[in-house]
């Protein structure tokens, strides 16, 4: 698709097929952004897994995007050349560079003023290449994608699903089954620290990682606009960890049986009922303009008024802010 963009960039009707197969691709991932297990995951000191290969940030960069870095790099106009994804950072080709490529608007430079492409001329001097430099940027960030996609998946299919469900057994990298269990309860605390405090939490000033009344620019998806749906994939995600699969399918085993075989059923039964409601609950899930996101918002004509949504979240509000001092959002009208 991207690269059909590529070849016939004034084409409206093939960006707008490329744009949605990156929505397509994005809302899957973000089902898998819960599992960041094995290769998915950190081979860092902090957050480290067992077989982590850090290949989710190869995939998907947020909340560290930087799309003035996209920018830079297509000005340089070095993508295509040999070794070029390997030593670059994942900020300038995960999904997330994938969007401002494909969505972005504006012949403007996400750069700060000071940035040496718009000090040096650089951008400037794009003039009305730019949109096919775009485009041929993105076809070159989808075929690293594709290829990253592969990576994962071969790695957990060539020998690490069958070392994590043997956990504990020789040959395994999980020294017992209770480790392997840890990190999979780990990743799911992305729906508290990534769903909940950053997509959630930041825009509307609920929490400390916005220190004014509303922080729009932390609002997840800013150019394609999907964030409402994002944060319902997330849900879905953590359901199929906490179930182990779609909870219709009797042979699943997740969380929820595990839970059960360790006494714990009504806390199992009681948290079922809780992820099934939040899924289903307009309130819960009812995320207006703040995060739904605001095609190049800078651009756009976003305008005060958006809101998160449901009790909860007023709750957290009130706490924050104190009583009466509700913080006035920013949306898209």
């Amino acid at each position: 698709m991207v690269e059909s963009w590529a070849a016939a960039p004034s084409s409206t009707s093939a960006r707008q097929a490329a744009q949605q197969a990156w929505v397509e691709t994005v809302l899957l991932w973000q089902e898998a952004e819960l599992m960041q297990v094995g290769p998915a995951g950190s081979s860092g000191a902090v957050g480290r897994r067992t077989g982590g290969r850090d290949l989710r940030d190869e995939i998907y960069y947020w909340p560290f995007a930087n799309p003035c870095r996209v920018d830079q790099e297509l000005v340089r106009n070095q993508f295509e050349g040999e070794g070029f994804f390997d030593s670059a950072l994942p900020n300038v080709y995960g999904l997330d560079a994938l969007e401002y490529l494909l969505f972005s608007e504006s012949t403007s430079s996400a750069c700060p003023p000071q940035a040496d492409i718009l000090q040096n001329g650089g951008w400037a001097g794009l003039g009305e290449q730019l949109t096919q430099r775009r485009a041929d940027f993105a076809a070159a960030v989808s075929v690293r994608l594709a290829d990253d996609a592969e990576r994962l998946r071969d790695a957990w299919t060539t020998g690490f699903r069958d070392g994590f469900v043997s956990a504990g057994q020789a040959g395994s990298p999980y020294r017992s089954a209770q480790a392997a269990i840890d990190e999979v309860f780990a990743a799911m605390y992305y729906i508290e620290l990534r769903t909940i405090d950053l997509k959630l939490g930041a825009p509307p000033g609920l929490n400390q990682r916005c220190l004014r009344p509303t922080c729009p620019e932390q609002i997840e998806s800013q150019y394609a606009g999907v964030a409402r749906r994002a944060i319902l994939r997330n849900m879905q995600g953590f359901a199929k960890m906490f179930f182990g699969g779609e909870r219709s399918d009797p042979s699943a085993i997740g969380f929820d049986d595990y839970l059960t075989a360790a006494g714990a059923g009504p806390l199992a039964a009681d948290m079922s009922a809780r992820l099934e409601a939040a899924i289903v609950d307009n309130d819960m899930l009812r995320v207006t303009a703040l995060t739904s996101g605001c095609a190049d918002p800078r651009h756009s004509g976003c305008r005060h008024g958006g809101h998160v949504g449901g009790q909860g979240a007023q709750d957290r509000r009130a706490r924050h802010h104190g009583p009466g001092r509700w913080p006035r959002g920013r949306g898209c009208r």
